[in-house]
């Protein structure tokens, strides 16, 4: 199986790590792990694409003078999505490059999608549920906040 994963801060990297780690375990058959992260995921067995730092940054001004670069590194995270034939997308919070990368993605393949660490779903802007839903097909919590768990219910 080849899962393509993105992280953009320290704490997805840890976070990614983990989720390496468990799957490593509990895959009978051992995953391939590429995408963007950093020394953890790394150390872990990703093979990276490009180094985290250059999605990582902080405030609207940093992004806005970036713009044009960042475009540029969500059409590459896409292409090697594509090129690489993963089985699964994997996105880990960072929110505004990762849902970019998934809707990307999915214009060209339907490769499934997750997104890990959705708080951001919910917490900070509660309509991006359903902008996401095109795109991801899963959603998952590590389970910090004691409202992750009704919010995600299904409705009946």
């Amino acid at each position: 199986m080849k899962v393509f994963l993105l992280a953009g801060e320290a704490s997805g990297d840890k976070l990614g790590a983990a989720l390496m780690a468990g799957l490593l375990k509990h895959m009978p058959n051992r995953p391939e792990f590429y995408g963007v992260g950093g020394p953890l995921m790394e150390q872990a067995g990703l093979k990276t694409l490009f180094p985290m730092s250059d999605i990582s940054l902080m405030g609207i001004s940093e992004i806005l003078s970036k713009y044009r670069f960042l475009k540029r590194r969500i059409a590459e995270a896409a292409d090697a999505v594509i090129a690489g034939e993963a089985d699964v997308l994997i996105t880990i919070d960072l929110p505004e490059f990762s849902l970019r990368l998934a809707k990307a993605v999915r214009r060209r393949k339907q490769v499934p999608s997750v997104h890990y660490v959705a708080p951001t779903v919910w917490a900070w802007r509660p309509g991006r549920a359903q902008k996401m839903a095109p795109f991801v097909d899963h959603v998952m919590f590590w389970r910090f906040f004691h409202l992750s768990r009704p919010i995600c219910r299904p409705r009946v």
